[in-house]
């Protein structure tokens, strides 16, 4: 479990580095939040008690993502490369077959750091931004509710069909920052999405529909009402979408989301995932 300082720690130097190399990192603050006192999935370094280099790692189903930073002032001191091998050693006792290195397309350090490694690039995403619009009236017959401990099941369902996630989830976090809803069509579950709020940032995750619901306009719902209540309550609305994924994306412009970034994730090949000869 990562303590209040530490999460600070990390957002300040968060914004350190995006501030100067102006790009948007991913760090996933609503999985840092939640970390679990016997888990090891974070590493630090600290100079004189300001904390300069930091790798987290976050696992979803079979595959897990890590991503970092340096600061600019520390940089080519090969902290990067120790917290790397450090978190690599950690995955190794860890249930997952996969290993995604994510970078920001206009990261110039991140993408320096991965040509060095056996990773080929997996798959992209862009980030889009909500730019304020009138949008169509909701429809009555759609809802979104807060889920509930027993909505579990439902929740694990939809990740094992519309996202093929065979580790299922154990328990339901909703805070002030963090939420899930539960998307009803007259008055029967038929999705879910969550919200994940970074200060005025609210980003749009996990939207997934009943395989029997979809093609329905039940996404273009959702999205419209999440964009209503988020952006009545100061938020700025971010989500990331699959450039491949034509038909989410097409949603998304009609509703007013525009691309600002993207993201690269690099598949570690499994015969570089020693680091006894680093």
């Amino acid at each position: 479990m990562l303590t209040d300082q530490q999460i600070e720690n990390i957002r300040n130097l968060m914004l350190i580095c995006e501030e100067h190399d102006h790009i948007k990192l991913k760090l996933n603050f609503d999985l840092l939040e939640q970390r679990k006192s016997n888990e090891i999935r974070d590493f630090f370094h600290y100079e004189n008690d300001l904390l300069v280099g930091f790798i987290g790692l976050y696992g979803f189903g079979n595959t897990v993502e890590m991503c970092g930073m340096v600061h600019p002032h520390f940089r080519r001191k090969k902290i990067f490369t120790a917290l790397y091998c450090e978190a690599l050693d950690n995955i190794k006792g860890l249930p997952f077959s996969t290993i995604l290195l994510n970078a920001p397309d206009k990261s110039i350090s991140g993408m320096g750091f991965l040509e060095k490694l056996p990773a080929t690039l997996s798959f992209s995403e862009y980030q889009m931004k909500w730019i304020p619009r009138d949008l169509p009236s909701q429809k009555s017959d759609v809802t979104l509710r807060l889920a509930q401990s027993n909505d579990l099941s439902f929740i694990n369902h939809l990740n094992k069909v519309c996202f093929q996630s065979t580790h299922p989830l154990h328990e339901l976090f909703q805070t002030s920052m963090n939420r899930t809803y539960i998307i009803e069509k007259n008055g029967v579950p038929s999705g879910k999405v969550s919200i994940a709020r970074e200060e005025k940032q609210s980003w749009i995750c996990g939207l997934a529909i009943e395989p029997s619901d979809q093609q329905k306009g039940l996404g273009t719902e959702t999205i419209r009402r999440l964009v209503s209540l988020e952006y009545m309550e100061g938020q700025e609305l971010h989500l990331e979408v699959s450039p491949t994924n034509k038909q989410a994306l097409n949603i998304y412009v009609k509703n007013g989301f525009q691309t600002f970034n993207a993201q690269h994730y690099f598949e570690l090949k499994k015969e570089s995932r020693s680091t006894s000869n680093k």
